[in-house]
């Protein structure tokens, strides 16, 4: 059985990260990836977050995303 969690990130200024086990690469289109929980950390201006619209898995650690509202805001 797997332990722990898998990580992934897409952020459209980030291609790529270095990890612990490497180098990984952003999610090009977040839309189609089965998130388990959505962490949104930074909110870049003009980045397109409507996918984010009527998610019940989104925890933003900016307090600044209204997801409700992200497609009238962004």
């Amino acid at each position: 059985a797997a332990e722990g969690a898998r990580v992934r990130f897409t952020d459209p200024l980030i291609r790529a990260a270095r990890v612990t086990d490497g180098i990984q690469e952003s999610v090009i289109d977040p839309q189609d990836h089965p998130w388990d929980l959505v962490l949104i950390h930074t909110v870049h201006p003009g980045t397109d977050l409507t996918w984010l619209e009527d998610r019940d898995d989104v925890l933003d650690a900016t307090y600044r995303l209204d997801t409700t509202a992200a497609k009238e805001t962004l």
